[in-house]
């Protein structure tokens, strides 16, 4: 898993990478990744829990919901989902070395 996605992040164009990290942290709501990319619907989606995890969990909310936006707007996966597929290819590469 780890190398489909270091291949599909050489792929994309840095310049657009950028400004979808940039959009993302410029802007005082998640989302902005999504804007940059044209996607409104996870952008409004994204801004909304924004203001829910501020309101709730305060500016770890607020980062947290970021991430994911981020992580949407780049892999097209959500967070969860990416640190999963992480952990995931991880724990397979350690059971290998261990079985050899």
């Amino acid at each position: 898993m780890a190398e489909a996605t270091v291949s599909q992040a050489a792929t994309t164009d840095p310049l657009r990478v950028g400004l979808e990290v940039a959009g993302e942290y410029i802007l005082p709501l998640p989302g902005g990744s999504n804007l940059v990319k044209g996607d409104f619907r996870q952008a409004f989606i994204h801004a909304g829990l924004g203001v829910l995890a501020a309101a709730v969990f305060g500016p770890i909310g607020v980062l947290v919901v970021s991430a994911n936006s981020l992580s949407v707007a780049l892999t097209n996966r959500n967070l969860a989902d990416t640190i999963d597929a992480e952990v995931g290819s991880r724990r397979d590469t350690s059971t290998a070395r261990t079985a050899k």
